[in-house]
């Protein structure tokens, strides 16, 4: 009861500080190499109730995301990649100085606590393709299956990441059930860890902190063969789920790509250096990086790089 009655106490103070304030300001960010990385500076910043500012970055190649969908949660489920694939959130609780960064994290509260993400093109799941799924995760619950990222047809195709009743986290083919494969790495509660999942034609790879983690494949011991998976392009995704395997968690700064994280980008992000690019993610073509600088509460205009050609 005590735990609740704080969180809808932030939740009045977090309307009244809204209702007073202005949004921040950043000026045109500064895009260069810093070693043989890309480094984005912001400069400019300005906030009239002087509110500390969060930069939100976003690196593009010739004018598109480097990822597919980049989810904040900065009070809402906004896209930040030029993909705009926006959230419907459902029953979601703000915190606004949660986070493993205390910049604002969602509270998933089970019941049937949700974010809806319309089908595009770009969350398309290609059986035979390349993706990662990058998200950091604080427990609320354990023993029990919970959804983390899912988008799938039951028996059909596919994929959900989700939180084991083991407490660790599971690769689910959407296809067939009994084929999934699990991270020997059990999660404790309210501790906040950084999740990639990476897949690439059927092999998968799930990293914890940025450390890669062992593999177990549930169905070569059920059915003697390796998981299958199978394409899904028609689907809405859901982060979490309004069913019995709703998530209880608290979630921030989700990032799905459509290629594979190389180690060290993995290493920057759980590091939280979100303004540099490893050179190993670099290829031709002219870069930019977007920031929308936030205050904790508001968003503000975003900002555009200068272009840098390689």
């Amino acid at each position: 009861m005590k735990k609740i009655l704080i969180i809808i106490l932030v939740m009045i103070v977090s309307v009244i500080l809204v209702a007073a304030n202005t949004s921040p300001s950043t000026g045109t960010p500064i895009l260069s190499l810093d070693g043989s990385d890309l480094k984005c500076l912001p400069v400019g910043d300005f906030d009239l109730e002087t509110n500390d500012i969060y930069h939100i970055y976003d690196f593009r190649r010739d004018g598109a995301s480097l990822n597919v969908l980049n989810m904040q949660f900065e009070n809402s489920a906004k896209d930040y990649s030029t993909y705009t694939n926006n959230g419907l959130t459902n029953n979601l609780q703000y915190l606004t100085t949660a986070g493993p960064d205390g910049s604002g994290a969602y509270y998933f509260n089970a019941g049937n606590a949700e974010i809806e993400i319309i089908n595009s093109p770009s969350l398309a799941f290609d059986s035979a393709g390349t993706y990662t799924w990058e998200f950091w995760i604080l427990p609320g619950e354990l023993n029990r299956d919970q959804k983390i990222i899912t988008k799938q047809g039951s028996h059909i195709g596919g994929y959900d990441i989700r939180l084991s009743s083991e407490n660790m986290i599971e690769f689910v083919s959407g296809y067939d059930y009994t084929n999934y494969l699990t991270a020997q790495y059990p999660l404790q509660m309210d501790q906040w860890y950084h999740v990639v999942v990476t897949y690439n034609n059927g092999q998968i790879k799930v990293y914890i902190n940025s450390v890669e983690q062992t593999l177990i494949d549930f169905s070569m011991g059920w059915n003697g063969y390796p998981s299958t998976f199978v394409s899904d392009n028609t689907r809405n995704m859901y982060i979490s789920a309004a069913s019995d395997e709703v998530l209880h968690a608290v979630l921030d700064n989700i990032r799905i790509y459509n290629r594979i994280l190389s180690q060290q980008e993995i290493t920057n992000e759980y590091q939280m250096k979100h303004n540099i690019l490893a050179s190993q993610e670099l290829a031709s073509g002219t870069w930019t990086c977007a920031i929308t600088p936030n205050d904790w509460y508001l968003d503000g205009t975003e900002k555009i790089s200068n272009n840098y050609i390689i």
